[in-house]
């Protein structure tokens, strides 16, 4: 099972894409664009699977912010199920 861990930006069309902010994209019309921040592979077994998120990918941690994760899964014959999305948020690490 992979997972792929996106970071929501802004972002500028450009046609039917949506890319990095520039000068000359200012007057086009805004959009979300998501830019991968990390990958994990986990293990995983027929029917429910559960993943702990530490908020940490490898030995990143990840800033505060709104993220997406897409998880795609295999079977034993290497076909591919539909990729499923989530949406999450990590808010600013509490100082005490």
């Amino acid at each position: 099972m992979g997972l792929r861990f996106e970071r929501a930006l802004a972002g500028k069309r450009r046609g039917t894409v949506c890319v990095k902010p520039t000068a000359a994209l200012r007057r086009a019309r805004s959009c979300t664009r998501y830019v991968r921040v990390g990958t994990r592979t986990v293990g995983g077994k027929a029917g429910l699977n559960a993943v702990a998120f530490t908020r940490r990918i490898g030995t990143c941690g990840l800033p505060a912010g709104h993220y997406r994760v897409v998880v795609s899964a295999r079977d034993a014959a290497a076909n591919a199920a539909a990729p499923r999305a989530a949406s999450f948020t990590v808010l600013p690490a509490v100082r005490r």
